[in-house]
Order: structure tokens, then C-alpha cells, then sequence
């Protein structure tokens, strides 16, 4: 874990790191339902990842409010670069920003 990380968790949070798991400094995570690292997920200075709003989202196309809290899962062997900012339910973000790691 690097210097000045930020860890949260809500009530019912649950957060597992896999082995080997790596985050350098200035990284946040916020788990209000669930975030799990599998082994050997590695992450560059200052990312966030939550699996929260915070408060509710009202989509205004369908007026209905979106879920606050939604799982949060990131594979195995992953580098995550500096600044990466992944939310719930972004699993296309992982495709676009995520490198697969060769250890």
C-alpha cells in the first residue's frame, strides 16, 4: 500500500485484496457493497475506484433512480496507470484503459 491511500468502507462493505495485489500513493477506494483486486492487480499513483454514488442519481429519461451501490471486480494480472478513475458499473472502461500485466 502507498503513502496517503484512502480506504472506505460502508456497514455491509466488503473489500478483498489477491495476492500480491499493489497500489502506490495517493490512491482511493470506497467499497459501500463490494470491491474485490484479484491476484496480481497493480496500481499507479493517485487512481480511485468505487463502487458508490455516494447519493442517488434520478435519470431524468426514465424517471427512475439508479442504483447507488454496484459490485466492483478487477481480474487478475491488471495495471491500472496513473489518474484512472473506475466506477461501478464501468466494465466498458476496462477494455479502453486497462493493460493486462505480463509478470
Amino acid at each position: 500500500m502507498g503513502h496517503s491511500m484512502m480506504i472506505q468502507t460502508g456497514k455491509d462493505g466488503y473489500l478483498e485484496f489477491g495476492h500480491m495485489s499493489a497500489f502506490n500513493s495517493g490512491c482511493r477506494i470506497a467499497a459501500e457493497k463490494k470491491i474485490i483486486f484479484k491476484d496480481r492487480s497493480k496500481f499507479s499513483w493517485d487512481c480511485q475506484i468505487y463502487d458508490t454514488d455516494f447519493h442517488p442519481i434520478l435519470d431524468m429519461i426514465r424517471n427512475q433512480t439508479l442504483k447507488i451501490n454496484s459490485p466492483v471486480i478487477i481480474g487478475e494480472n491488471v495495471w491500472i496507470g496513473h489518474n484512472v478513475i473506475y466506477q461501478k458499473v464501468s466494465s466498458w472502461l476496462m477494455m479502453l484503459s486497462l493493460v493486462p500485466a505480463v509478470l
